[in-house]
């Protein structure tokens, strides 16, 4: 078959496809000759290319932390010893070494220059501290400071002195001396004596001496402290 459209006022012109005419002149309207066969092939779109995916920017590493430098630990203050305390001086206890003793009768007593011992056998009380048979000399069993005292009751007004003697010699601060007669004589004195010395009352005159009724003469003893001095 052959078609053959034409426009008195346009040229035709002949494809490059065998047996087909193309009216150049209708091109923009209905119709179109050819020399036989189907419609021309519809050329195929170019497929459009894919656009390469961006490729994805990497992110950024994170910077590690530079770590903290640990804190270099407080030494602890080594705590002060604590001061120990003054511990207080005690208040003395009582004593386990003492001596009474008395003379309760009215006894008469002949009495020398270099001294009598005057008896007590009466109301004796002894802790640690001894009397001989005669009850006329003490010993102390225990070593410190002693406090002795006496006192010696008359019944007549006489020249006499009384004193103490340690170990047989006398206590100078212990003497009592008056220049008239008298019936009463007492002293006490603080001395130091070791364990085994020995303590007596004495009586030292010319004529001879009655003691009173009662408490005519007596000694106390009494060990003070531990230490001699």
């Amino acid at each position: 078959m052959n078609f053959n459209l034409f426009n008195p006022n346009r040229g035709n012109r002949r494809s490059g496809s065998a047996g087909i005419e193309i009216n150049n002149n209708l091109i923009n309207g209905p119709g179109f000759v050819g020399n036989g066969g189907g419609f021309p092939t519809v050329p195929t779109v170019p497929t459009v290319p894919t656009v390469p995916t961006v490729p994805t920017v990497p992110t950024t590493p994170t910077i590690p932390t530079t770590p903290t430098i640990p804190t270099t630990p407080t030494i602890p203050t080594i705590p002060t010893t604590p001061t120990t305390p003054t511990i207080p001086t005690g208040v003395v206890g009582p004593t386990d070494t003492y001596a009474f003793a008395a003379n309760l009768t009215a006894q008469t007593l002949t009495l020398i220059a270099a001294g009598t011992n005057v008896p007590l056998p009466d109301g004796q009380n002894l802790s640690n501290i001894t009397v001989d048979a005669a009850n006329e000399v003490f010993s102390v069993n225990d070593s410190g400071q002693y406090l002795i005292s006496y006192d010696v009751n008359l019944t007549a007004a006489v020249l006499v002195s009384a004193r103490l003697t340690q170990n047989g010699a006398v206590i100078p601060a212990s003497e009592v001396s008056p220049l008239a007669a008298v019936s009463n004589l007492s002293a006490s004195v603080v001395v130091p004596l070791t364990a085994g010395d020995t303590v007596s009352l004495q009586l030292a005159g010319l004529i001879p001496t009655v003691l009173q009724t009662g408490q005519g003469a007596s000694v106390t003893i009494v060990r003070m402290s531990a230490t001699e001095g």
